[in-house]
């Protein structure tokens, strides 16, 4: 079998880059956000749940589809927090 050669090369990325604050849902409709990625990991809250849970990247590829995006123009923390605003 010969190999035809089109000449184009495929890029871009395949999977979507985990960005603190994006919000995903699971098989079942519950919605999780992205808290923070590590190397291998990914650290997110379920909705109406306080702590934190964490799970390999490729798990969490499978198991969840994304929902929105964070903002990206937009810090992610509040002043009031430790930090003073601007005026």
């Amino acid at each position: 079998m010969k190999l035809k050669y089109s000449g184009l090369t495929a890029s871009g990325n395949t999977h979507p880059k985990f960005t603190r604050g994006d919000i995903y849902r699971d098989q079942y409709g519950g919605t999780v956000m992205i808290k923070g990625v590590e190397e291998r990991r990914v650290t997110y809250r379920r909705e109406g749940y306080e702590y934190d849970c964490v799970m390999p990247v490729y798990q969490f590829r499978r198991d969840f589809s994304l929902v929105q995006t964070a903002p990206h123009n937009v810090p992610t923390s509040t002043p009031g927090h430790g930090q003073t605003s601007r005026s």
